[in-house]
């Protein structure tokens, strides 16, 4: 079960900036916007994704080593 939680944390990593495109795009048509708002929204994704990924590992009894 770690290595489901461990690929879904990869898969959320992967997917991070991409769907913040996708976000910036629908905000702003502004090139220099949309590289922030890529950003901004790609890192918050990132870390409530890992976050829920990590809890949701937690609540299944298992443990994610961060080593």
């Amino acid at each position: 079960m770690d290595n489901f939680f461990g690929f879904l944390a990869v898969a959320v990593a992967l997917a991070s900036l991409p769907c913040g495109y996708w976000l910036a795009k629908r905000c702003t048509k502004n090139t220099g916007g949309r590289v922030v708002l890529t950003l901004v929204f790609g890192v918050v994704i990132l870390v409530v994704g890992v976050i829920a990924v990590i809890a949701g590992c937690s609540a299944m009894g298992g443990k994610m080593d961060m080593k």
